[in-house]
């Protein structure tokens, strides 16, 4: 039986923090997951300390499942990471609450953002 989970994950140069590019674009790899590749399970992780990333996984919906202790290396000191994940039927909710569209047509475009 082919799994059908996978973790998700982003990063954003400084100068773009702040503008709801990380948060959009979280939102349409979701959709693409949940609808196109009809994921089961998907989480995203960051360190603790990083609320912005935490509230990035918030606004779309995802819920804090767990935290760990993760050691990077043999003698660094353990980070504290939190766990954010969606499931199909979590997600589905989520976009019943937002009357999201079904399909990608109407999806946010992430072309209206000028990147340089």
């Amino acid at each position: 039986e082919e799994k059908r989970d996978a973790m998700i994950g982003y990063m954003l140069a400084q100068a773009y923090w702040g503008r709801g590019i990380a948060t959009e674009a979280l939102g349409l790899m979701l959709n693409y997951a949940f609808t196109e590749l009809k994921l089961l399970h998907i989480e995203g992780r960051c360190h603790a300390v990083n609320t912005a990333s935490a509230r990035v996984m918030q606004k779309n919906g995802m819920q804090l499942s767990r935290t760990f202790q993760h050691r990077r290396m043999f003698f660094a000191a353990p980070v504290e990471m939190m766990v954010y994940a969606h499931t199909d039927r979590t997600y589905d909710e989520y976009r019943k609450g937002l009357q999201l569209p079904a399909n990608q047509e109407n999806a946010p475009n992430l072309q209206s953002y000028e990147i340089r």
